[in-house]
């Protein structure tokens, strides 16, 4: 079916230029149809009317009403009642100029954002501009998270020898410690409790800041080798996680109720999955798919899915995003690299010589995965 509503117009303009054509050379009721050249022009008798060859320009142009009216019920059809379900093209604006940006994460209230540079330090920075300001640094940093109320950050970091989760202001300072409870963190929508998932667990872990407490775990039902991201839904209670078998050929998207007496999985496909984000209202889950940002609509009651994914953005190279509070601002970290399919042929007698080779692809994306026929 048509994606947008300008590849229909596309169609409409290319009917009303066809239709044109045939209305200016219609046969005159009566006139002879000419059989050949050197043969008697007869005319058509009322039987022969019905041929392909006679022209009935009033049906002709019947037929054409009929099919612009059918056409414009489909798009006023489409934008009445499905006009609310599509997102506009987004606006995006450079925020940083230097150095390899990664892990950037937006303010609850989208005035600012959090992000860590290739020195392994963690800056916060206004929106709007300004000199970002630095407010912890570590030998290595894997997450980043604002808690709800947008006073601190939850750090997942090494600081020296070992993997620990802080708690850091968000204008820097003293930070609090605590012990590690994932590789991915995420908060709880009322700021008391962090959830952690470690890579090989299958599992999620909590945390209570106020107490340094470590709740009971949970196990995810569906996990495979990998356990990777962890997002609290806003709604409240249910978390999604990412979970990846071992040699990378199935992602699954799974939720998970805080107790984990419920449990379900979203998304399952074998290309890339990553990043996985509840919408504000917890009635969706964005998720990176290769290089786009896709959306599935999820049931905030059950955890479970609604439909099928699709696409919101698509070709944007980018590799993490996080979304604002009222869902109008995205902050990500894009790529600038660009990348295109070659053919190569190796002698096998001769220790793998490449004996030929040829560029398949020419284009400014990013083309990865690829595989051959068998």
């Amino acid at each position: 079916r048509y994606q947008t509503i300008h590849e229909m117009l596309i169609d409409l303009r290319r009917l009303r230029k066809e239709t044109s054509r045939v209305l200016r050379r219609p046969v005159p009721e009566g006139a002879p149809l000419s059989k050949g050249e050197g043969e008697s022009a007869t005319p058509l008798s009322a039987a022969d009317s019905s041929m392909p060859g006679r022209i009935n320009r009033k049906r002709v142009i019947l037929a054409s009403f009929g099919v612009l009216f059918v056409a414009l019920s489909v798009i006023v059809y489409f934008l009445l009642l499905h006009g609310s379900r599509e997102t506009p093209q987004l606006s995006r604006t450079q925020l940083t100029f230097s150095g390899d940006v990664r892990l950037a994460e937006i303010s609850p209230d989208g005035k600012s954002f959090a992000y860590v540079n290739a020195d392994r330090r963690l800056f916060v920075q206004d929106i709007s501009g300004g000199k970002p300001l630095e407010v912890f640094k570590a030998r290595q940093i894997h997450a980043v998270r604002w808690a709800p109320n947008g006073t601190e950050l939850a750090v997942n970091a090494t600081i020296d020898t070992s993997w620990a989760t802080f708690i850091v202001p968000r204008f820097g300072g003293t930070y609090r410690r605590f012990g590690r409870i994932g590789t991915w963190i995420s908060w709880s929508p009322d700021g008391t409790c962090i959830a952690g998932t470690l890579p090989t667990s299958g599992r999620v872990c909590f945390l209570e800041p106020s107490t340094g407490k470590d709740s009971a775990w949970i196990p995810l039902k569906d996990a495979s080798y990998w356990t990777r991201f962890v997002d609290w839904s806003p709604a409240g209670d249910f978390i999604a996680v990412l979970s990846v078998d071992s040699l990378e050929t199935c992602h699954r998207i799974l939720t998970t109720s805080r107790d984990g007496s419920r449990q379900s999985t979203v998304v399952q496909d074998s290309g890339f999955l990553w990043n996985p984000r509840w919408s504000p209202r917890g009635d969706g889950i964005y998720y990176r798919w290769r290089g786009d940002i896709l959306r599935i609509d999820v049931d905030p009651a059950t955890g479970e899915a609604k439909g099928a994914p699709r696409r919101i953005q698509a070709g944007q190279q980018i590799r993490d995003f996080s979304l604002s509070h009222d869902n109008r601002m995205l902050v990500g970290t894009w790529g600038f690299g660009t990348s295109n399919l070659w053919w190569t042929r190796y002698d096998l007698l001769r220790r793998g010589r490449v004996v030929q080779e040829r560029q398949n692809t020419e284009g400014t994306g990013e083309l990865r995965d690829a595989k051959i026929t068998p």
